[in-house]
């Protein structure tokens, strides 16, 4: 009897949201990057606060697939981040704060994020950036401008670039 009751106590903790290039995005991970901004969604009223973590799930979504294509696309042209590029960043952050790294993951950690994902997240955009400095700023700088008309130019590009690169890596979203 308490066999048959099993199935009914069961739920499904995880579960595959997006595939990029074979590469799964799991409901576990997307609401881990979104934890850092539940506690500002615990401020709205019930009825905008599932609607609001819906919209954010959603973005964040589209914001792990980006990064997945570039991740692809930065494998196949064999880019990648080192260990100490990614301390070099951490250690420009905490310069550019006028505070020391430990402070700088103190803060990360009070956020909701752990050392390990905001060294994730560094990362990333660390990738990110070159890859379009290969692929994207070449083809849109143009002689005498500025880092301001560029940093305009690049957000549009980028767009464009990622709904090319989802053309050519399979994407699947379930969410």
């Amino acid at each position: 009897s308490s066999a048959a009751a099993e199935p009914a106590k069961r739920r499904i903790i995880d579960r595959v949201v997006a595939v990029v290039d074979r590469d799964p995005i799991t409901l576990i991970e997307l609401e881990s990057r979104a934890r850092p901004f539940l506690p500002q969604l615990e401020k709205l009223k019930a009825e905008e606060r599932a609607q609001a973590r819906t919209e954010l799930l959603q973005e964040l979504l589209e914001l792990i697939v980006g990064e997945r294509l570039i991740a692809a696309r930065a494998g196949e042209l064999r880019l990648e981040v080192t260990d100490q590029e990614v301390e070099r960043a951490l250690s420009a952050i905490a310069d550019q704060s006028k505070t020391t790294i430990e402070h700088v993951l103190a803060e990360v950690t009070r956020l909701g994020m752990t050392e390990a994902e905001y060294r994730a997240e560094i990362r990333r955009s660390l990738l990110e950036y070159r890859l379009l400095s290969v692929e994207v700023i070449p083809k849109i700088r143009k002689e005498g401008m500025t880092p301001d008309d560029l940093d305009k130019r690049l957000a549009p590009a980028k767009r464009s670039y990622l709904a090319a690169l989802e053309q050519r890596f399979v994407v699947e979203k379930r969410l």
